[in-house]
């Protein structure tokens, strides 16, 4: 089952404490949210049960300051993201917003294939299956 999600990915940040009470950053409580929603709109049978094998493919942003080639190989998957945010903080966000919606837990994802690219059309692209 594929799922996309349309919007520019968010990685997991550090969580914020007040009190004795931890929580997310806004923005990534926000994004979490919409990937739980947008889940729920597209995966239409029950959570998965046992063990999981999941590839999700991050695309980001072209920034809009670079030179008409850099955006065209960028476009084209040649250049790929080396920058910040790292690839395990961005799937950390997907995985846990994910969780009883497909499957029932992220403890169940046994195997994982994960890129990142650029792209004009943000978006994570999420392939679950049962191993």
């Amino acid at each position: 089952m594929d799922i996309i999600i349309e919007t520019n990915p968010v990685s997991q940040l550090r969580p914020r404490i007040s009190g004795n009470r931890m929580y997310d950053p806004k923005k990534v409580r926000d994004y979490k949210k919409y990937i739980a929603w947008e889940t729920k709109r597209q995966w239409k049978k029950e959570p998965l049960q046992g063990a999981v094998k999941i590839k999700i493919d991050i695309y980001r942003d072209i920034q809009k300051t670079e030179s008409k080639k850099n955006k065209k190989l960028k476009d084209e998957g040649v250049i790929r993201p080396t920058v910040k945010s790292d690839l395990d903080n961005y799937l950390k966000a997907v995985l846990d917003a994910m969780n009883k919606i497909a499957y029932v837990d992220d403890s169940q994802i046994v195997e994982i294939n994960a890129r990142k690219f650029y792209s004009y059309n943000p978006r994570v692209e999420i392939k679950l299956d049962i191993i």
